[in-house]
């Protein structure tokens, strides 16, 4: 740490508050609030800086669509009755205490993984249908989830007495890239699911994000329709690209200053190497 003697802070004062060493002391101030510059409060703030206190309804926000079910999809498909032993044939992730009186096993062994999930689900095959042990195979392209449940469970009562069907979608996996701490594929399991939940479980944005340019990429049977979301506005809660579908893409765009923040530690070295070297040589000129 160098100590100046007050003679010497009298002569570091002086260069910048004199007339002489413009061009010298512009290009340092200059270039000091170019490095040193930040993101404003409103570049930071999701929906916007709000001021009010009170409470206001910006949007409607439509309730998610039933998700219609596709060729490929991964279906958790469980079918109950009174049967334990056609209850451990249906149900492989059935507690073994519920089908056999024993203690080990479970749902969460089987199903709590995505190796797991894909193993033990119920793979819609290319004539969009699922095979089921004793029942046989059972269209369910096209279908909504509740819609698939009454389907298997009318061909079930064919088979089995007072059958309890239950229908959920494995396959439910978002892509979170860019500007967010923990990029990754993430998985959901309820029944809606936001782009301010999959940027959650990220582990939000990072300080060079650009929330006001995320970009949703989505498959769709035209091909891939990009979404363009600005989440410092409340316009985007009404996008149907807030809500999620199985497969979709989250992109956070990085801020154009990204660069040079990255760039900061060596250039504000450097800056103040020649900062210094130019006063000491001032100060010895002075002498």
């Amino acid at each position: 740490m160098i100590i100046f003697e007050e003679k010497t802070k009298t002569m570091l004062l002086n260069f910048f508050l004199s007339g002489r060493n413009n061009k010298i002391r512009i290009i340092v101030i200059l270039s000091s609030i170019g490095i040193f510059s930040c993101k404003s409060y409103k570049d930071l703030s999701y929906f916007g800086a709000e001021s009010d206190a009170e409470a206001k309804i910006y949007h409607e926000i439509d309730k998610p669509q039933d998700y219609i079910i596709k060729i490929n999809d991964n279906l958790y498909i469980s079918i109950l009755t009174s049967n334990s032993e056609l209850n451990a044939i249906y149900n492989p992730a059935v507690p073994s205490n519920i089908v056999t009186g024993g203690s080990v096993g479970g749902t969460s062994s089987n199903y709590g993984a995505p190796s797991g999930q894909y193993l033990n689900g119920y793979m819609v095959d290319k004539g969009g249908s699922v095979n089921l042990p004793i029942i046989g195979e059972i269209h369910v392209d096209g279908l909504t989830i509740p819609e698939a449940e009454a389907k298997i469970k009318l061909r079930a009562t064919e088979f089995l007495k007072e059958p309890s069907v239950k229908v959920k979608l494995l396959s439910f996996k978002v892509t979170v890239l860019g500007e967010v701490r923990t990029p990754g594929i993430y998985y959901n399991y309820n029944i809606s699911f936001t782009v301010l939940d999959a940027i959650s479980l990220a582990n939000g944005n990072t300080d060079f994000s650009n929330i006001g340019k995320v970009r949703v990429l989505r498959q769709t049977q035209a091909g891939i329709v990009a979404h363009r979301l600005n989440l410092k506005n409340y316009d985007f809660l009404s996008s149907e690209a807030f809500y999620l579908q199985p497969d979709d893409v989250i992109y956070i765009e990085p801020a154009k200053y990204k660069n040079v923040a990255l760039k900061t530690p060596v250039v504000s070295l450097l800056l103040t190497s020649v900062t210094t070297i130019v006063l000491i040589a001032t100060f010895i000129q002075n002498q």
